[in-house]
């Protein structure tokens, strides 16, 4: 059995936790998009893009390092 002040309480809180999922979700979405956009807009994207897809690389691997290993 719960108050009518207790219930009013409650659905303050859902209110507060759906808004706030919504902006996480908003501000999530609107990162990835700006994300996006800097690197597929960016210069040389055309090309790093190409390299990518074929599997070639624009210079040789690096040597091992003795450190990699820990």
């Amino acid at each position: 059995m719960t108050s009518e002040l207790q219930r009013e309480r409650l659905a303050y809180r859902r209110s507060r936790a759906r808004r706030s999922t919504l902006v996480a979700l908003a501000s999530t979405t609107v990162f990835a998009a700006v994300g996006y956009l800097a690197i597929t807009e960016a210069p040389g994207w055309p090309a790093s893009a190409t390299r990518s897809s074929t599997g070639t690389s624009p210079s040789p691997p690096c040597p091992p390092s003795p450190r990699a290993c820990g």
